[in-house]
Order: C-alpha cells, then structure tokens, then sequence
C-alpha cells in the first residue's frame, strides 16, 4: 500500500478564544496545495494541484489600464451597487474540494498528514458552536 502521509497537520487561530486546523504539504509528491477546515461552515476545504478553466466576471479596463466606470450604477447579483464596467473571461483556477461528513474528515486527516495522532483536531470538529434561540413567544 502507498504510503500517503504527505502533510502536516497544524493549528491555526480562528478566533481570539478559538482554533481550527490545517494541513500544509511537507513533501513535492503531495497532491494537495492546502487544506483548510472552516469551522463556522464545518467542513473540510481542500485545494488540489489540478487546474481547470472557469469564467469569471473581472472589471473592464481600458487602453490605459484605467478601470471604465458605468454611467448609471447597477445592481449585481449580491444585491450590490456597482459603479464599474465588467466583463466575463476564461480563467485557469484550482480545483477544490470540499469534505463535510465528520467521520470522512477524520479518516481523511488521518490518511494524509503525518502528525494526525500528536494533534488535537478531533476536539475542534467535534467543538459545537450551535447557540439555541429561546422558543418565540405568541402576543394576543
């Protein structure tokens, strides 16, 4: 069998009270660039050595390098204003996947970084962050 433990696993701050972990290639055979886990979305985010071509929208320029502005603002599709001009292109971006079961975390983590048994990272994906809302009240 393959020997894949070709990371290290490392803590990172989160917060100022809380930490979260990543994993950081430690050798040129490695498949992956990064591998972060988010603990606000509680998943696993792992960025690949494999690129592929996505479009992108990106501000339009102009033969100077100038960004050209709009001459009404619009609005984009988060709701924003926009006061620029912008235009789709083809770009090359890594690929990315994501974990989000937490058994398939741990068995990942464990299969890949060689210090997966001297951190702690099973206590910060089982940490909950979940606060419960008092039951509303009905006003008659």
């Amino acid at each position: 069998m393959k020997d894949y433990k070709t990371m290290m696993l490392v803590t990172i701050p989160w917060t100022p009270t809380e930490k979260s972990f990543r994993l950081i290639p430690v050798s040129a055979d490695c498949p992956y660039l990064d591998v972060v886990y988010w603990r606000d979305k509680k998943v696993l985010e792992i960025n690949s050595t494999f690129k592929k071509q996505e479009y992108a929208m990106f501000p339009k320029v102009d033969d100077n390098g100038d960004i050209e502005m709009r001459k009404s603002p619009k609005k984009n599709e988060n709701g924003q204003t926009t006061t620029e001009k912008q235009e789709r292109r083809m770009t090359e971006v890594l690929q990315k996947y994501y974990i989000i079961d937490k058994g398939e975390i741990v068995n990942f983590i464990k299969r890949f970084a060689i210090n997966a048994d001297e951190v702690a990272f099973e206590k910060i994906i089982n940490e909950t962050d979940i606060v419960l809302a008092e039951t509303p009240k009905i006003i008659t």
